[in-house]
């Protein structure tokens, strides 16, 4: 297993290859994800066990789908069965490690809120009052911590996504220990860090383009249009989830498949 250091724009390439990979197979792919997200959101409802399955099954759906993605790269067709193929990756060893990440996820994430949560509602009145000492108006003055705390969280958790971006991967096709999985996945996803900086950005840009393009059709349909909802947002918001999901895969391909064993995988 080799990492390599791509160029900065490879993240933009990886955004426009994973519309191109939803393209060539868009009704299987797009059905994976709707099968996906039923085993979550039936998972997550479930009382008290419901969330914790959620978040431990989430590293096992992923590896599923990238074999789904991975075959459509390859030409094949994706079948249904591959959502749980993470379950056989490594002859089976593969399900333990994928639930420790799981926790790990977990537990990360609900510290990284809590800190989150303590420090953005923790700010001083006076950090929110204009300069000068006179008190504005309440509605002319900014909440801050709305923005605070979505900020600390993103700081705090960063360096657990990266560390977690190809964990599962690397658990489930190399056989590799949870802990030195998140160790080389951290590497890296560090040594391409201006290709997911773009990564990133681009797809704020296509979020944000579709975000004004829907508020646009609302100004001409009215506002609450059930019919619009339901003909434009859902299924545009179901290809740029298929699309997003795709676009995991050339990250991978790219940047770790560039050593000897690639043809050696499952």
């Amino acid at each position: 297993m080799q990492v390599a250091r791509l160029p900065a724009s490879a993240g933009r390439r990886w955004v426009a290859d994973g519309f191109r990979l939803l393209r060539r197979q868009p009704v299987p792919m797009l059905l994976l994800v709707v099968l996906c997200m039923l085993l979550l959101g039936v998972s997550s409802v479930i009382p008290l066990v419901g969330p914790l399955a959620w978040a431990l099954g989430t590293p096992v759906l992923l590896v599923g789908l990238m074999h789904a993605v991975r075959a459509i790269d390859r030409g094949e067709v994706p079948a249904p069965r591959m959502l749980l193929a993470g379950l056989k990756d490594d002859g089976g060893k593969a399900v333990k490690p994928l639930v420790i990440l799981g926790v790990v996820n977990l537990v990360a994430s609900l510290v990284a809120l809590a800190i989150a949560s303590l420090l953005a509602g923790g700010m001083p009145d006076a950090a929110m009052r204009p300069p000068g000492g006179t008190d504005a108006p309440q509605d002319q003055i900014p909440d801050l911590s709305l923005l605070l705390g979505p900020a600390i969280f993103l700081l705090l958790y960063t360096p657990v996504q990266m560390a977690l971006w190809y964990a599962p991967l690397f658990v489930a096709w190399h056989g590799v220990a949870p802990r030195k999985a998140m160790f080389f996945s951290f590497v890296a996803t560090w040594r391409n860090r201006w290709a997911f900086v773009q990564f990133a950005l681009t797809w704020f840009a296509v979020a944000l383009a579709a975000s004004l393009i829907f508020r646009l059709l609302e100004s001409i349909f009215g506002e609450g249009s059930q019919l619009l909802a339901f003909f434009v947002l859902s299924p545009v918001s179901l290809v740029m989830t298929g699309a997003l999901l795709c676009s995991l895969w050339p990250t991978y391909r790219d940047a770790v498949l560039a050593g000897p064993d690639a043809d050696e995988l499952p």
